[in-house]
């Protein structure tokens, strides 16, 4: 489970970052090069460009909205 991402908009640009930097291993990508959107459509946005995306599992809906995101393959 150590690699499950969970994006949910209450992510702070900073914390956004780190997940991408985790997930890419692209240190140089910096918060201005984040999408200007809500944390989750950001994500989601950023792995449509990502060379190795990971690939959404489930979405939470109600509550508490949540993207979950697993390693693709």
């Amino acid at each position: 489970m150590e690699s499950l991402v969970i994006i949910h908009d209450d992510l702070t640009p900073d914390l956004l970052l780190q997940d991408c930097w985790r997930i890419s291993e692209n240190y140089r990508f910096k918060e201005r090069d984040l999408p200007d959107l809500p944390p989750r459509e950001a994500w989601a946005k950023l792995m449509k460009d990502l060379e190795n995306p990971m690939t959404k599992v489930l979405e939470k809906r109600t509550g508490f909205p949540a993207d979950y995101y697993l390693p693709a393959g």
